[in-house]
C-alpha cells in the first residue's frame, strides 16, 4: 500500500504567547507587525522607553524577527540574546535556526556548544535546526560528534533528525553514514527517501538512486521533489525508459506538475536525445524561467541541430542585468558542445595542449561572437571563451565586434 507522509521543518511554537500581560499588548503587536530592522530598533527603543526592556516575552518576539525573517539581523539577534541573563532552549534553539537560516553553520555549532556549557539540554528541535544548515567542511567536522549527542540523548528515533543527518553525511560525501541512517528509519516519510536520492545523486551513485526510487513507489508516493531528483539521475544515465516511467506520474495526474519539474522532463528527454518530446513539453508550458530556454537551447545544440538551436536563442525574451549571465552559459555550453568537438573534428591532434584550438574556425566564432553581441553578453566571458581555445581578440579579423562590449 502506498501511503502519502511528508514532513516538513519542525516548527517550534514557543508557549510564551499565552503570558501576554495587558501592559505589553502595545509593543508586542508592532513586533509582530514589523517588517524591518529599522522598525525594530524603534520598537526596541519604545520598550526600552516603557520599562519593558527586560520583558521575556518582548525578547523572544524581537529575537524571533531577527532569525527567520527575511530582512532579519543575526548580529543584532545575538546582541538582544546577550542582555537576557537566562535564556530558555526556545531562545536557544531561535538563535541556532536563524545562523543555520543565514548559510552560518559554524555559528550554529558554536551556539548550540554553549547552550551544553550552560547546561541548557537539547530538544527534538534543536537537532534538525542545527543540522539541516551544515555546509560541506562543518558537517565533515561535526556531522558524527553531533551525531553521537543525538544518540545519548534519545533522539535517534526522530525522523526530523533522521533526516537531518542523512542530509549532514550526504553533503560530506560520506553517503555509507548516511544510509545506515536511513536503512534504520521508518522509511514512511517521504522526505527521508528524498535526501537519500538527493545524496546518492550527490555522489554520482545513480545506479543506487534508480534501485532507491523503485524500492520508494512501493512505500509511499513520490512527490514533486522526488521526480525531479530521479529526472536527473535519468539524464545522467541516459536512461529515456525511467525518466518515461517518471513522467507517468504527471500525466496521470498523481503529481502536480510545477516549472522546475517541467524543466527536468525537458533536460531528461534532451539528454536521452528525444528533442521532439521536450520541445513539446517546453511549448505547451505555461510559464518559461531561464532554465527552460538555456535546456531547450542546449539541447539541440547538443543533438547537432544548431538551426534550430539558433532559432530559440533568438526567441529568447531580453533579461536584465540580474540575469545577464544567462545568456553566457548559453554560449559557453554552446561552444563546448558544437563548435570546440567541430575544431577537434578537422584537428585531431591531442587535447592536451593550447595548440589544438589555434585553428579553431575564425568563421564559426566570428559568428558566435556576432550572435553574442545581439543579445548583450559581456566582454570579459568573450575573452575567456577566446582565451580557452588559445587564441586572442588581436587574432581577430572582426575585432571591431568587440568594440561593443566595453
Amino acid at each position: 500500500m502506498v501511503t502519502v507522509v511528508a514532513s516538513t521543518s519542525p516548527t517550534h511554537i514557543s508557549p510564551l504567547n499565552r503570558f501576554q500581560s495587558p501592559e505589553t499588548n502595545i509593543p508586542l503587536s508592532l513586533v509582530e507587525n514589523c517588517n524591518s530592522m529599522d522598525q525594530l530598533k524603534q520598537i526596541h527603543l519604545q520598550a526600552i522607553r516603557k520599562g519593558l526592556a527586560s520583558d521575556s516575552i518582548i525578547h523572544f518576539k524581537m529575537i524571533a524577527f531577527c532569525c527567520t525573517h527575511e530582512s532579519g539581523c543575526l548580529n543584532y539577534a545575538r546582541y538582544l540574546f546577550d542582555t537576557i541573563p537566562q535564556p530558555n532552549l526556545y531562545i536557544w534553539n531561535t538563535m541556532i535556526k536563524g545562523y543555520s537560516r543565514i548559510n552560518c553553520p559554524q555559528y550554529a555549532v558554536s551556539m548550540y556548544k554553549e547552550m551544553l556549557e550552560k547546561s541548557v539540554k537539547p530538544d527534538h528541535y534543536t537537532f534538525p535546526f542545527l543540522l539541516n544548515g551544515f555546509t560541506s567542511e562543518v558537517a565533515l567536522q561535526c556531522g558524527k560528534p553531533i551525531h553521537a549527542h543525538v544518540w545519548k540523548l534519545g533522539f535517534d528515533s526522530n525522523v526530523f533528525v533522521q533526516n537531518g543527518l542523512i542530509r549532514v553525511y550526504s553533503v560530506c560525501f560520506q553517503i555509507d553514514s548516511a544510509r545506515g541512517v536511513f536503512d534504520v528509519s521508518s522509511k514512511t516519510d517521504v522526505v527521508t527517501w528524498n535526501t537519500m536520492i538527493s545524496g546518492c545523486n550527490r555522489s554520482e551513485l545513480f545506479e543506487e538512486s534508480m534501485k532507491l526510487f523503485y524500492a520508494m513507489e512501493k512505500r509511499v508516493l513520490p512527490t514533486s521533489v522526488t521526480l525531479v531528483s530521479v529526472l536527473s539521475t535519468s539524464s545522467k544515465l541516459k536512461d529515456l525508459d525511467a525518466g518515461k516511467r517518471v513522467h507517468q506520474y504527471v500525466t496521470s495526474g498523481k503529481v502536480e506538475p510545477n516549472l522546475t519539474l517541467e524543466n527536468a522532463l525537458i533536460d531528461m528527454y534532451a539528454s536521452c536525445g528525444a528533442m521532439d518530446v521536450a520541445l513539446g513539453i517546453f511549448q505547451s508550458m505555461e510559464k518559461r524561467d531561464v532554465i527552460s530556454w538555456t535546456t531547450i537551447v542546449v539541447g539541440f545544440a547538443n543533438s547537432g541541430q544548431i538551426n534550430i538551436a539558433r532559432k530559440y536563442f533568438d526567441l529568447m525574451p531580453e533579461r536584465d542585468q540580474r540575469s545577464g549571465m544567462f545568456v553566457e552559459e548559453i554560449f559557453l555550453r554552446y561552444a563546448l558542445s558544437y563548435f570546440i568537438p567541430k575544431a577537434l573534428t578537422h584537428h585531431p591532434q591531442s587535447p592536451q595542449t593550447h595548440k589544438n584550438y589555434e585553428n579553431f574556425s575564425e568563421v564559426n566564432f566570428n559568428d558566435l561572437i556576432k550572435m553574442c553581441s545581439e543579445k548583450k553578453c559581456n566582454y570579459i566571458f568573450l575573452f575567456n571563451l577566446r582565451r580557452a581555445i588559445g587564441c586572442t581578440f588581436s587574432t581577430l579579423k572582426t575585432r571591431e565586434i568587440h568594440t561593443i562590449f566595453y
